[in-house]
């Protein structure tokens, strides 16, 4: 059974923004929103049987639950939990309401900042709300701050771009074939300040709304072929209050990656233990999606993929949101679960 390393909180669909490119298909109509109650019991139901490194609160945008939000950020910090938010800024429209955000979200204990800025997000929240909050930051005892990223090749928010709006040079995280760099020193303050820097990926609304030439490619498609380190190392919990596998895209529904309901009698072991149980789950951790994807073409050469995909996530939506290929896949489990425990001996 793989426990979660990290968990994310996507505390509700609705948004600020309806970003092109949003994997959550967040928005100005969506409504939706976590049970606070569930979730709180649920972390430390968790937390308590095996230490969880951190809790992300993403959305949708999490300012929105306003005091739900600190009171979330606060339960964690009780018990020990360093905790992250992804945030767009919408909230710093002058620099007196970021300073009084950044406070209260310091006072709840929140340790980590990431804020998401880009082409897409640009019609929604004008870039001087992240220079704003970013002023607001500095010197304010988090651990990381980081400006989130995905530009591509037509993109007006670029590296660059972000650096001349901050007035400073921020360490890239990713090179440009998207390979992790070694992380910085923190800098004079304490502060780790950084830019999670990537390309766009054609995730659920995006893959209507966006088009390839969006997107940077290298051409290197090896980092996506591999095991996903995300699934269920990186467990989330949904806005409808449900617990999924991963948070790469919008997944309420679906029949691999939706794990189901939380209860009010928090139940963390019970839906890990399911997890691990499902040979799909299993495979996506140990190997990957892109493996079930080339499992399902020679069981059904008739099903047709998407072969422009260009990352893990895409390869992953294209294989286990599509019913038919989940009907293969699940019709020869057994067949699966033998082979997994051939490359696993092959690798011993």
């Amino acid at each position: 059974m793989i426990w979660p390393d990290c968990l994310t909180v996507l505390t509700t669909d609705a948004c600020t923004a309806e970003c092109s490119h949003c994997c959550m298909n967040s928005g100005l109509k969506r409504r939706a929103t976590i049970n606070v109650d569930k979730t709180i019991a649920f972390i430390r139901d968790v937390h308590s049987r095996r230490p969880l490194g951190c809790v992300v609160f993403a959305g949708g945008e999490p300012t929105l639950l306003k005091n739900d939000l600190l009171r979330l950020i606060r339960a964690c910090d009780e018990v020990g939990i360093s905790t992250r938010l992804v945030t767009n800024a919408s909230w710093a429209i002058d620099e007196r309401r970021a300073e009084r955000w950044v406070a209260r979200l310091r006072e709840a204990g929140l340790r980590e900042i990431n804020f998401s800025a880009d082409d897409y997000h640009l019609p929604f929240v004008p870039f001087e709300n992240i220079v704003r909050a970013w002023k607001a930051i500095k010197g304010q005892g988090f651990t990381s701050a980081s400006v989130v990223l995905c530009s591509g090749e037509k993109s007006l928010v670029t590296p660059d771009f972000v650096d001349a709006q901050l007035g400073e040079t921020l360490p890239r995280r990713f090179d440009d074939a998207g390979i992790g760099a070694a992380l910085p020193d923190p800098s004079e303050d304490g502060t780790l300040y950084l830019m999670s820097n990537s390309t766009v990926q054609l995730l659920a609304r995006a893959r209507r709304r966006l088009s390839r030439d969006e997107q940077s490619f290298t051409g290197d498609l090896g980092p996506a072929l591999g095991p996903c380190r995300f699934s269920m190392r990186s467990a989330a919990i949904t806005p409808k209050n449900h617990l999924a596998t991963c948070c790469g895209f919008e997944v309420q529904g679906n029949e691999v990656l939706d794990l189901g309901p939380i209860d009010s009698e928090s139940d963390a072991e019970a839906k890990l233990r399911k997890a691990g149980d499902d040979v799909l789950v299993t495979a996506l951790s140990r190997f990957g999606p892109h493996f079930l994807r080339e499992v399902a073409r020679k069981l059904a050469p008739e099903i047709t993929f998407d072969e422009s995909c260009r990352s893990m996530c895409e390869i992953c939506e294209d294989t286990v949101t599509r019913p038919e290929v989940v009907q293969v896949l699940r019709r020869h489990a057994d067949a699966i679960a033998a082979t997994i425990l051939r490359m696993d001996e092959e690798c011993m």
